[in-house]
């Protein structure tokens, strides 16, 4: 093979930078989760209000299981995004570590932004939704911001 072949081999793809992907899959698996566990939070006030009050906590309850199926859902959710996201640095052990922080944060954030923030105490569960719809605009941004860098 010589001249004219050689030029047509494509170059190897540049190598992606490990810190802005990383960086990338842990803030879009955070917000995830956050949005989700928004969702769950607002669900189960809906559950709540709605139902007679009860003077012992009743853990067969509509409110109860979706309280406890939502949580973990919405941690395991941000988890397998991250671990995803995380593909190209090719090292299963930093994608599962990464992951279980991503979930696992994603629930302690979600915790403090829902409980602390004061647009929550002032205008009750639809700060909820805006919440869980704030997370959604960002994780699109900032997933057509990973598949550009992916893609280049």
């Amino acid at each position: 093979m010589t001249g004219p072949e050689l030029d047509r081999v494509p170059p190897n793809p540049p190598a992606a930078d490990p810190v802005r992907v990383v960086a990338g899959a842990l803030g879009f698996g955070l917000l995830l989760g956050v949005g989700c566990q928004a969702v769950v939070t607002w669900w189960v006030r809906r559950l709540i209000d709605g139902a007679p009050p009860t003077p012992t906590p009743d853990f067969n309850s509509p409110a109860a299981t979706v309280l406890v199926a939502g949580t973990i859902g919405g941690i395991l959710l941000a988890a397998l995004a991250t671990w995803f996201l995380l593909t190209p640095i090719r090292n299963v052990w930093r994608q599962g570590m990464l992951s279980i922080v991503a979930g696992f944060g994603s629930f302690a954030l979600s915790v403090v932004v829902i409980t602390l923030l004061p647009f929550y105490r002032l205008y009750g569960p639809p700060a909820l939704l805006v919440l869980a719809g704030v997370a959604v605009l960002a994780c699109t941004m900032l997933g057509l911001r990973l598949s550009r860098t992916r893609a280049a």
